[in-house]
C-alpha cells in the first residue's frame, strides 16, 4: 500500500463557533482622471468574470494539510462551454496556528481528459490564516482558455514540520455537505499527476478514497462565457468518475480520519454573495501620501474631486472595500490645468512662428467648426477669440465624429503639426461635448487680411472664384488644394474630400 504524507485536520467546536472568516478582494484594473470645468473626475475600471462553477456550500468545516509537492484540488466540467476563459479562482484555507502567513503556492493546471499537463501559475501569496479561516477571493488565472475537463489544484509552498514530518500551506479547507462525485482530488505529485513511468494508473485520487466521508473543497471557478451571470451546478460529474484515462491504482492511500463538527464555521464565498461594498478614493502629492477623499458604493465608477488647484500634479488612488478591509490602491497620476482662451494656447510672443506653449498640457472650450478631417483624426474649434486644430494621439481615428456646432472641452499638449499650433490629446476621454446644436461665429475678411491671427478660425471671403475648378477633388477621393482669387489677391485653399 502507497503511503503519502496527508492530515486532515478538524476544529473544536468553541474555537469554531467563534472564527470569522477573513476574506479578501481585489483591486480597480485602471483609473482614469477627466479634466471638468468644476473639478476632476476620476473613474476606475472595476470587471468581474460573468459565470461561476461552485460544487460546494461555501461554509468552511475541514482542512487538508498535503505534504510537499503535493496538491489539493477540484476537477470542473466545461464541456458546455467550448469558448470559456478560466479568469479567476476563490478558495478558503486556514493555518490552525501551526503557521503564519503569508503562505506561498502554485497553481497547477490539468487537461483530465488527455492526461496532460497545461501549465502553472508560480509563487502567488495568500493571506495569513494563523487562527482564523481566510477566503482567498479574485485570484488572476489570466483568461486561460477552458479545456473539456480542466482540474486545478493548489500546491503550497510554505512549510511546517512537525515529528519528521513536513505539511504545506496554505491548507485548502472543505466544505459541510456530502462530497459531489468527480470533483475534489488530491495529487501526491503535482509535477507527474498522470505517473509517467505507468500509463494505466495516476498520482490523482478522489478525495472520498482518502476518507469516505470527505466533503467539497471550496474552490469556486470563475469563468468569462459571454451571457448573463450565472451560477453553473455540476454538469455530466458522474461520467469523470469511470474516465479510464486517469484511473487510481487500485489499492488506494492510507485513509485518514475524520470527524465533522457538530456546528459548522460560519461561511462566506463570492458564490453567495458579493466581494465588494464599495470603493475608497484617496489624492495626495506624491504615490505614498494618498489620503482619503471619499467612499462610495459597490454600483459607482466614478467620482468628482471638485477642489483640485490649477497648474498642480496629483495622484490618484481607487482602492476596493470589503467588509472594512481595502484592497491595494490603483493609482493614476494627473496634472489639473487651468481653463484657458484659445489665443492663450496660440501664443507667439517673440514671433518665431513656433506656439510659445509648445510642450504645455492645457485645457480649454470652444465650438467644432469643421466635419473631422484626416480620417475622423483632426477637428478644429474655435471661441471668440481664435481657432486651433486637435488630434488624436498618433493620429489615429476618434471613435466619435463631433459635429460642427458642438461645444466641447479639449485637454491635452501642446504641439506644432505642419507649421501649424495643435492639441494632441492622450484619448477621447479628453475631449468632452457639453452642448450641441450651436451657431458657428463667422469672421468676415478679404484674402489678403487672412494670416496666421485667423488660423483655425472659420471665415467667410465674398466676390471670390476658383481659379482651378478642374483640380476640385471628387467626393471620396484624395484631398488637395485649390486656387480662389478676388481679382487682386489668390489663396490656396485646402479641399479634405474624404
Amino acid at each position: 500500500m502507497r503511503k503519502f504524507v496527508l492530515i486532515l485536520l478538524t476544529f473544536g467546536m468553541m474555537f469554531y463557533l467563534h472564527a470569522g472568516v477573513t476574506s479578501f478582494s481585489h483591486p480597480p484594473s485602471a483609473v482614469y482622471v477627466k479634466t471638468l470645468p468644476d473639478g476632476a473626475k476620476i473613474m476606475w475600471d472595476y470587471q468581474l468574470p460573468d459565470s461561476v462553477i461552485s460544487y460546494n456550500d461555501g461554509i468552511p468545516r475541514g482542512v487538508w494539510a498535503p505534504g510537499q509537492n503535493h496538491g489539493l484540488g477540484v476537477v470542473f466540467d466545461l464541456s458546455a462551454f467550448s469558448d470559456a476563459t478560466l479568469e479567476e479562482i476563490d478558495f478558503a484555507h486556514y493555518s490552525r496556528e501551526k503557521l503564519h502567513g503569508p503562505y506561498y503556492y502554485n497553481i497547477h493546471f490539468y487537461d483530465m481528459d488527455s492526461a496532460t499537463i497545461i501549465g502553472r501559475i508560480d509563487s502567488l501569496v495568500a493571506g495569513d490564516s494563523y487562527d482564523t479561516p481566510r477566503i482567498e477571493l479574485a485570484v488572476p488565472l489570466g483568461g486561460i482558455k477552458a479545456h473539456k475537463t480542466v482540474g486545478i489544484f493548489i500546491e503550497g509552498l510554505s512549510y511546517w514540520e512537525s515529528g519528521g514530518t513536513v505539511y504545506s500551506f496554505p491548507a485548502l479547507m472543505s466544505d459541510s455537505i456530502g462530497l459531489t462525485p468527480a470533483t475534489s482530488y488530491y495529487c501526491f505529485d503535482v509535477n507527474d499527476p498522470f505517473k509517467e513511468d505507468d500509463p494505466n494508473y495516476t498520482n490523482i485520487y478522489e478525495s472520498n478514497l482518502i476518507d469516505n466521508r470527505a466533503t467539497d473543497f471550496i474552490m469556486d471557478l470563475w469563468i468569462n462565457i459571454g451571457g448573463e451571470d450565472k451560477k453553473i451546478t455540476p454538469m455530466a460529474a458522474s461520467s469523470l468518475k469511470n474516465n479510464p484515462s486517469w484511473a487510481n491504482p487500485i489499492a488506494p492511500p492510507e485513509p485518514v480520519s475524520f470527524d465533522f463538527l457538530n456546528e459548522p464555521a460560519p461561511g462566506l464565498t463570492r458564490a453567495n454573495g458579493t466581494i465588494e461594498n464599495g470603493f475608497a478614493i484617496f489624492r495626495g502629492s506624491s504615490p505614498d501620501s494618498l489620503e482619503r477623499l471619499a467612499e462610495v458604493g459597490t454600483d459607482v465608477r466614478e467620482y468628482i474631486d471638485s477642489d483640485p488647484w490649477v497648474d498642480s500634479t496629483y495622484y490618484y488612488g481607487v482602492a476596493t472595500v470589503f467588509e472594512g478591509v481595502e484592497t491595494e490602491r490603483t493609482k493614476t497620476v494627473y496634472f489639473h490645468p487651468r481653463l484657458e482662451a484659445l489665443n492663450l494656447i496660440r501664443s507667439d510672443d517673440n514671433d518665431d512662428y513656433i506656439p510659445d506653449r509648445i510642450g504645455d498640457i492645457v485645457f480649454c472650450k470652444g465650438v467644432v467648426n469643421t466635419p473631422g478631417m484626416d480620417g475622423n483624426s483632426k477637428f478644429f474649434i474655435q471661441d471668440k477669440g481664435a481657432g486651433v486644430a486637435f488630434v488624436a494621439a498618433n493620429l489615429q481615428p476618434f471613435a466619435s465624429s463631433f459635429q460642427v456646432g458642438d461645444s466641447v472641452y479639449v485637454k491635452g499638449t501642446v504641439v506644432q503639426i505642419d507649421g501649424m499650433t495643435t492639441i494632441e490629446v492622450a484619448s477621447e476621454m479628453d475631449v468632452t461635448p457639453f452642448m450641441s446644436g450651436g451657431a458657428v461665429d463667422t469672421v468676415s475678411t478679404t484674402i489678403d487680411a487672412i494670416g496666421e491671427n485667423l488660423e483655425g478660425v472659420l471665415v467667410s471671403v465674398a466676390n471670390v472664384h476658383v481659379v482651378n475648378p478642374d483640380a476640385w477633388p471628387q467626393s471620396g477621393s484624395s484631398s488637395g488644394l485649390v486656387q480662389v482669387s478676388d481679382g487682386a489677391h489668390n489663396i490656396s485653399l485646402y479641399i479634405d474630400a474624404g
